[in-house]
């Protein structure tokens, strides 16, 4: 739809970001939708929910895959 809208590249930005916050609520009306939107210029950030982060800190434990049979102990791997 954005390609469509805008076959060249606009001169007009605020009109881009606005229409992409269309779209954005278009597709969290569809669910749990977040994302972020870079034209190498610009980066946009949509949230549907509140985002959250995590750190990784030492001491790591093991890591086990659900569906392989591996193992990794981070702990030996990383200092």
């Amino acid at each position: 739809k954005l390609s469509q809208r805008f076959p060249q590249t606009p001169k007009n930005w605020t009109s881009v970001f606005r229409y992409i916050a269309e779209l954005a609520n278009e597709l969290r009306a569809l669910g749990v939708f977040n994302m972020l939107l870079s034209d190498g210029r610009y980066l946009m950030a949509y949230c549907s929910t509140h985002l959250h982060w995590i750190t990784r800190r030492s001491p790591f434990g093991k890591a086990v895959l659900i569906d392989q049979d591996i193992e990794v102990d981070f702990m030996q791997q990383t200092t």
